[in-house]
This record gives structure tokens, C-alpha cells and sequence, in this order.
């Protein structure tokens, strides 16, 4: 009787392959998903930066605008 040798059984090369192979894949969708899921969260950062960005600036106007009424106010 021949012994079992893992490196000359064509059949437990094979089947390591296929495992191999089987987890590159789930893998790499694991990455696909990670980086959809990591792109919308940027978006909705950067939605959010932009947002308030702009409520910011309409702040700093109303409040400019509120400062220079209040000095001619003050000097009338």
C-alpha cells in the first residue's frame, strides 16, 4: 500500500486551491463592500462640511451686517 502524500494527491491540491481561491473572493468582496459603505460615509461628511460652511457664512454676513446697522444706529 502506498502512504497518503498531500503533495503528490492531485485531488487535496485541488480542493486547497478551490479553498484558497473561495476566500481571495470573499475577501475581496469584504473589500468591495468596506470601500461602498467607507465612500458614502465620506459623502455624507463632506454634505455635512459644505453645510455648515454655508450656514457659517450666512452667520458671519447677518452678524456683519448686524454690526454696521448697530454703529449707524449709534452714530444717528
Amino acid at each position: 500500500m502506498n502512504e497518503a502524500d498531500p503533495s503528490q494527491d492531485p485531488d487535496g491540491a485541488s480542493d486547497g486551491i478551490r479553498d484558497i481561491m473561495r476566500t481571495l473572493k470573499s475577501m475581496s468582496a469584504d473589500m468591495v463592500r468596506l470601500v461602498v459603505v467607507e465612500t458614502r460615509l465620506f459623502g455624507h461628511t463632506v454634505l455635512a462640511m459644505i453645510g455648515l460652511t454655508v450656514v457659517i457664512a450666512l452667520l458671519l454676513v447677518g452678524v456683519w451686517l448686524f454690526a454696521g446697522a448697530a454703529l449707524v444706529m449709534a452714530l444717528a
